[in-house]
């Protein structure tokens, strides 16, 4: 199946061919964070949302060096990244091409995300997506890192 990426490529120049030279050189680590950037919803993520997604903390200088490489790019204030949405489909493709286990293992990745607003979301006054959940949410941090309720 043809991606955006290959309507890019004719003949002797390709951006998939820039794309693979920066992904090969990526440790596994490295390139499953592209894959997880790749795939977060919305145009732009943060450390805790991508921690989340990740499940576990960041690797120490794991997003720099996809900066440093051109894969992603900071995103503005609020320590944020965003990835160029020929690499969101490169990457979405990477998932696709690597078989059934690892698209599971990026769905459930997803899921925790998603999960993680609705949590926010719930901790901040919003409807619940999933009213059968009986745990408590987080403390929803406003963007100077405080109580967003508190300052109600």
């Amino acid at each position: 199946m043809a991606t955006r990426v290959d309507y890019l490529d004719d003949g002797e120049r390709g951006v998939r061919a820039a794309f693979d030279l920066s992904y090969g050189r990526l440790t596994d680590e490295q390139s499953r964070l592209f894959l997880l950037l790749a795939l977060a919803p919305g145009e732009g993520i943060s450390a805790e949302p991508l921690s989340v997604s990740y499940g576990a903390p960041l690797p120490p200088r794991g997003v720099d060096v996809l900066v440093r490489v051109h894969l992603v790019e900071p995103g503005g204030a609020g320590g944020r990244w965003r990835m160029h949405d020929l690499l969101r489909a490169y990457a979405a493709a990477k998932v696709a091409a690597d078989g059934a286990r690892s698209t599971c293992e990026y769905e459930r990745s997803r899921a925790r995300i998603l999960d993680h607003y609705n949590e926010l979301v719930v901790d901040a006054g919003g409807l619940d997506a999933h009213p059968a959940r009986t745990r408590a949410p987080p403390a929803f941090r406003g963007p100077r890192g405080g109580s967003w309720l508190a300052r109600r």
